[in-house]
């Protein structure tokens, strides 16, 4: 027993995971020569934390420190729940640090591009390990229209069915995709599955369409799902009408086959009809184009909107349900107590004491109008300023916590943290009694400079501060 229990410790590589990372599919369909085949691009986004890492100290071969063997799988089934194509991908990720590892932040996104007749089909995706261990999975029910492979209809939050529409012999929308726009002409697919990360990014809203007329307006709106009022209190903010009309341009969006690792799409003209095929080519009534404007998140909040497309003095519209999460949320902020404690050092006594008393609702609604009046952008929901004072906080917390204080928040060091941020340099030292003596230096605008001392209980006191203009 002594003997297998060295060999497991000599033998088994350090692996690193973390409990739950992001994994992200998404699909987006486009023209095709053949009137009656579509054209489909599946997106998969996953982050390093999804992924087991392991050592690569007995892998000559590998580079860097870490390293992740995986293995993604898409299978398409029609509306009968027959498989029409499963794809496989294998690969190897190589990191630097453990900290890169173990990060929401460093993404990793694979597209494949996927003809299919026309029809309603259900798109699933699988995460796998090396020994082929499910570490995540994630379904996407696209429904394809005819030649086109447009998403269009009504899906609803608890229904994934939608009505069909002929897009070549009848006027219709495609259900819209986000993307970000690179240049005038190449878009970026933002892989989403319905749902958009809380930021201060502007995405770009397309969709194909078709109608009978010279020219075509559409209309589009954005409206928030749920009690309106009571979110906008919570978050001391005003949900802008996001509404507005645009006209169809003779263009379409093309799958660019050179950015084969990301999902880009060439904005081609389509003024020439595109035929290569020996299907039977259907009467063209209709005239193709492409929908587009621009989408602030940074005027939304958290939550779940209805976007609709309508055109202008017709019957045809398409809607689509998405969610606004807060992806990179800090842990410090899951709940209002974490919240309102790691403001300790910004509240009064009064202020403090009182939010222990209070409601979950009563805490977040002080807390999003405290912020409110310190936020650097106030024209828009995403505070700055609040997230990066709980980014520091979560820092502290993780670095700063120990038997005696568990609460890194509440450390002097943590303090300073919280209150001025990463030091621009650290000086540490000991003196003649081996008591030990940091120094934190900050050359940027706080110009502050901060001394602590290891005392008996093992935590870094405040010593004193001085500031550095003072002295030039």
């Amino acid at each position: 027993m002594l003997r297998l229990l060295v060999f497991l410790i000599v033998f088994t590589p350090l692996s690193l995971m973390s409990q739950q990372g992001i994994f992200i599919v998404d699909a987006i369909s486009l023209p095709f020569s053949c009137p009656d085949s579509g054209e489909v691009v599946l997106s998969a986004e996953f982050s390093n934390s999804s992924l087991p890492f392991y050592s690569s100290s007995r892998r000559t071969s590998l580079s860097k420190e870490f390293y992740s063997i995986y293995q993604l799988q898409f299978e398409i089934r029609d509306s009968l729940g027959v498989i029409r194509k499963r794809i496989q991908f294998s690969d190897t990720l190589e990191v630097a640090t453990k900290e890169e590892a173990l990060s929401d932040d460093f993404r990793n996104t694979k597209n494949y591009r996927v003809i299919l007749q026309k029809g309603s089909y259900t798109i699933s995706s699988i995460l796998q390990d090396a020994q082929g261990k499910i570490l995540q999975r994630q379904e996407v029910r696209s429904q394809m229209v005819q030649s086109q492979m447009n998403f269009v209809g009504t899906p609803s939050t608890n229904s994934d069915k939608v009505e069909v529409i002929d897009f070549w012999s009848s006027p219709s929308i495609s259900s819209p995709s986000f993307t970000e726009k690179i240049s005038e002409s190449l878009y970026a697919q933002i892989p989403s599955g319905g749902k958009l990360p809380y930021s201060n990014i502007i995405v770009i809203v397309t969709a194909q369409c078709s109608y009978p007329t010279s020219k075509q307006e559409y209309k589009y709106t954005i409206e928030p799902l749920g009690n309106k009022a009571q979110l906008e209190k919570l978050w001391s903010w005003k949900l802008p009408l996001v509404a507005g009309t645009v006209e169809a341009q003779r263009f379409e969006l093309v799958f660019n086959y050179s950015q084969s690792t990301t999902p880009f799409f060439q904005k081609v003209d389509i003024s020439v009809p595109m035929f290569n095929c020996k299907s039977k080519v259907p009467s063209l009534i209709q005239r193709r184009g492409m929908i587009e404007f621009p989408l602030n998140l940074s005027t939304l909040l958290p939550g779940t909107y209805l976007l609709t497309i309508s055109a202008v003095n017709s019957t045809e519209e398409v809607r689509r349900y998405f969610e606004v999460q807060w992806i990179d949320q800090a842990q410090s902020l899951k709940n209002s107590k974490s919240a309102f404690s790691a403001m300790y050092h910004l509240l009064t006594d009064k202020e403090f004491y009182s939010l222990e008393a209070a409601t979950e609702f009563q805490r977040w609604e002080f807390i999003h109008n405290f912020w409110r009046k310190l936020d650097p952008t106030p024209n828009t929901s995403y505070n700055e300023a609040m997230i990066e004072y709980f980014r520091r906080a979560d820092i502290a917390r993780l670095k700063y916590q120990g038997i005696n204080q568990k609460d890194g928040v509440l450390t002097d060091l943590g303090k300073i943290l919280v209150l001025y941020g990463e030091p621009t340099s650290i000086e540490n030292s000991k003196d003649e009694k081996s008591i030990e003596t940091i120094r934190w230096v900050f050359q940027n605008k706080v110009q502050k400079q901060f001394e602590f001392k290891k005392t008996t209980n093992g935590l870094f006191t405040l010593q004193k501060y001085s500031n550095l203009s003072a002295k030039k």
